[in-house]
């Protein structure tokens, strides 16, 4: 039985922090957006993974919003990495608020460190890190410790999860420190969805994440933890992209937000999200859905 789900949109917003190496981007227009072309590429890529809950998003930098139909099975998946560009926004959110400060300190105690990625486990007992170095560390270095801080100064998973339903982001919730496997175990996942990753993404973008200010520093961290891309792994050499990705083979899970661009600077957020299926069938379809929506958009 298949179960997947696909949206695809588009929404008014132009690019307002450029990407290294690209020049100042073309907005995409409604007119360019082939409706019909991204029901296809969707279709034969992720609509084809059986037995798995997937969602896919993709938005014009330019354009009248536009979402399309629904299928049986989707929904909110395992967050995964994706749930650190959430923390991030609710802190930001708190600081702005006056409810958290940049200069707010932590001191690290190596017995309460996570298991987990990151470089706050390798530092010594005493050593003070400050609020704003807790969200470096989170979005630059994968640091799993730091996120549970951050939620943890935020007044916990519940408080931080309210932040986000005010933020509009009605899809993610957190229900798990990120370096607390029993819960994991018990099925305790963060969830979000393609929209709500998409959503951010775009809303960064038009400098309406939080502020402007906080939009570009929100986004500068982005750029920083690009990495490997199944959604531009198959795309021409001259395209370039900007990313967050998380796998886990343990749930079965491929997610990618990616913002590719062509050699003119036109570019959309493609955001894909799979869960319950094998990774490496995922990660191919994926591989394929990118091809097809830059021939589709981009070309």
């Amino acid at each position: 039985m298949k179960r997947w789900r696909w949206l695809v949109g588009l929404l008014l917003g132009s690019l307002v922090i450029g990407l290294v190496g690209v020049t100042a981007p073309t907005p995409v227009v409604a007119k360019d957006l082939p409706h019909h072309k991204l029901y296809k590429a969707i279709n034969a890529t992720v609509g084809q993974l059986d037995d798995t809950s997937s969602s896919v998003m993709v938005q014009s930098l330019g354009g009248k919003y536009f979402e399309g139909p629904v299928k049986p099975g989707g929904g909110a998946v395992d967050a995964g990495g994706f749930i650190r560009l959430f923390v991030m926004a609710a802190v930001y959110h708190q600081v702005k608020k006056g409810k958290l400060g940049w200069r707010q300190t932590y001191t690290v105690d190596a017995d309460n460190a996570v298991a987990g990625t990151g470089v706050l486990q390798n530092m010594d007992t005493g050593t003070t890190v400050m609020l704003k170095q807790l969200v470096k560390y989170m979005m630059t270095k994968d640091d799993d410790w730091a996120t549970d801080i951050l939620i943890q100064a935020m007044g916990g998973k519940k408080k931080t999860t309210k932040i986000l339903d005010k933020m509009k982001f009605a899809n993610t919730e957190v229900t798990t420190y990120i370096g607390d496997t029993d819960d994991t175990e018990l099925g305790a996942d963060n969830q979000t969805d393609a929209s709500d990753v998409a959503d951010a993404l775009s809303r960064m973008y038009r400098g309406k994440l939080v502020s402007k200010k906080a939009s570009k520093a929100m986004w500068k961290f982005l750029e920083k933890g690009t990495g490997p891309s199944a959604l531009a792994a198959k795309l021409p050499s001259s395209a370039t992209y900007d990313n967050i990705a998380h796998v886990n083979d343990d749930l079965g899970a491929v997610e990618e937000a990616a913002i590719i661009f062509n050699k003119h600077g036109k570019g959309v957020i493609v955001v894909a999200m799979s869960e319950g299926g094998d990774t490496d069938l995922e990660q191919g379809a994926f591989h394929s859905l990118g091809k097809k929506v830059y021939h589709a958009v981009l070309k």
